[in-house]
């Protein structure tokens, strides 16, 4: 599982459907990701086909308050 948790946000798993060991290896997941990255700028590379997509993500990267570039190539 690939959980990347940046420091200014909570992600909050909600184990309903998880085990007990499955929760606590994500949360040390987390942890070590953070303990070896850092607070490391990520960079991520997102293709949307509409506006509507654009819109969503633009929203979506605003409500998690993530310092974002939008470039066209």
């Amino acid at each position: 599982m690939n959980f990347i948790e940046p420091d200014d946000v909570d992600l909050t798993v909600n184990p309903k459907h998880l085990t007990k060991k499955e929760a606590d290896e994500i949360t040390a997941f987390i942890q070590q990701y953070k303990a070896e990255h850092g607070t490391a700028p990520a960079a991520l590379k997102v293709e949307v086909t509409d506006k509507k997509d654009l819109d969503f993500l633009i929203a979506l990267l605003q409500r998690l308050n993530l310092k974002w570039t939008l470039t066209d190539h």
